[in-house]
This record gives structure tokens, C-alpha cells and sequence, in this order.
């Protein structure tokens, strides 16, 4: 499973304690303003 987050996203600490694994990061252009993503990646999951 993959999930891209804002890099300024306090609240990401939270994938990471879920055994999220930094594996990626991107700029992203909305309108004017350019962010940056960072992906979290798991390589099981347990539902």
C-alpha cells in the first residue's frame, strides 16, 4: 500500500508509527503554489 502526504503535514508522524516506510517525494503544482509530497509505503497490511 502507498500513500502520499503533504511534507508539511504535522500529522504524518502518523503513518509512521503505523510501520510506514518513507519511500518517495514529489513537487506537486495546485493553481500558483507548488508543495511537496512524500510517499509512505507498507509492504504487508493487515485488515
Amino acid at each position: 500500500m502507498l500513500i502520499w502526504v503533504l511534507l508539511d503535514n504535522p500529522s504524518r508522524k502518523f503513518y509512521e508509527t503505523l510501520g510506514g516506510a518513507l519511500v518517495g517525494e514529489k513537487s506537486v503544482t495546485v493553481g500558483e503554489t507548488t508543495v511537496v509530497e512524500v510517499a509512505y509505503g507498507w509492504i504487508q497490511t493487515k485488515f
